[in-house]
């Protein structure tokens, strides 16, 4: 008997802190300024097809107020109806874009039926039934995958496939903090700060599902300081090495350890689990610190389907 009571006694306990700490998460989302709770109703502004698989979508909020500076990594989640279960279903997307205070990007993997499972239903909702002017629900943006912008250390980021999307939004927002850094009118403070070096490595299957490359050149063209090393584990006869992709195969850290084995550097992993782990395993074999290699937990993109 009293050790049942205890356990109940202790699990009240325990339930009493979880929904405290909820409760904080969402008052810091709702004093954040442009923050809210719940559901929030959204247009999609914009669809752009990024390659064979993937859509962005741009999505401005209904009530045409202020969104949050959210930071790089965060992911929100999406609440889009399903017309054949007749319910909403929600799922997590990472942002892909730096904050500008007006809308929020979302890009999207179409997740088709393989030998083990179904198509993904929500992919395919949002691929095939959301057309531009179309509405659906999102919440707040969430999610401790962030990166610190005012460090000068240098930053690897690592993806395979959809797990380009979060890492994106951070090379981007490294883009725009260091460009806006040494603008800066106090031009003392601009010349001290010095350039944050950022490697971005990609794995892709092939040049058709190769998403967001023109933005990695863009942004390539901003910042002297990223380089890239591309992967394309299947070479088309129009791939250009060079321009499409650096190295043929999957990620060969050995390769590359003279790029991604860079003093102080933090290391940020998304992709499949399997891929995160062997990452992480061969950066850890390079002799990276293990502190520093930071993986996105829920998958990439649609990883819940």
């Amino acid at each position: 008997g009293g050790g049942l009571e205890a356990w109940a006694a202790a699990y009240e306990q325990l339930a009493g802190i979880f929904i405290e700490f909820e409760a904080g998460l969402y008052r810091e989302a709702e004093g954040r300024e442009g923050g809210w709770t719940g559901w929030r109703g959204f247009t999609v502004a914009k669809k752009v097809v990024e390659s064979d698989e993937i859509v962005s979508f741009y999505l401005r909020p209904r009530d045409g107020g202020a969104l949050p500076a959210f930071q790089a990594g965060q992911f929100v989640s999406v609440r889009a109806f399903v017309p054949e279960m007749g319910v909403y279903q929600p799922r997590q997307y990472s942002l892909s874009d730096a904050p500008d205070g007006k809308h929020f990007r979302i890009s999207v993997k179409r997740e088709g039926a393989t030998a083990t499972g179904p198509a993904g239903r929500i992919s395919n909702v949002l691929h095939q039934l959301l057309p531009e002017g179309a509405e659906l629900d999102l919440s707040n943006p969430y999610g401790d995958f962030t990166l610190d912008l005012h460090k000068d250390s240098p930053v690897v980021l690592i993806s395979g496939g959809v797990g380009i999307t979060p890492l994106m939004a951070m090379l981007s927002n490294i883009v725009a903090y260091s460009n806006s850094t040494n603008k800066s009118n106090d031009s003392k403070k601009g010349e001290e700060r010095k350039k944050r070096r950022v490697v971005f490595v990609h794995a892709v299957r092939n040049g058709k599902v190769h998403a967001l490359k023109s933005q990695l050149a863009e942004l390539m063209a901003k910042d002297p300081e990223v380089e890239r090393a591309i992967f394309y584990e299947e070479v088309g006869e129009n791939d250009l090495l060079g321009v499409d992709y650096d190295y043929r195969g999957r990620i060969d850290l050995d390769k590359i350890r003279n790029q991604v084995l860079l003093p102080d550097a933090d290391y940020y992993l998304c992709g499949p689990v399997p891929f995160m782990r062997a990452e992480r395993r061969g950066l850890e074999q390079l002799g990276a610190e293990a502190a520093r290699i930071h993986s996105e937990v829920f998958g990439a993109g649609d990883g819940m389907e």
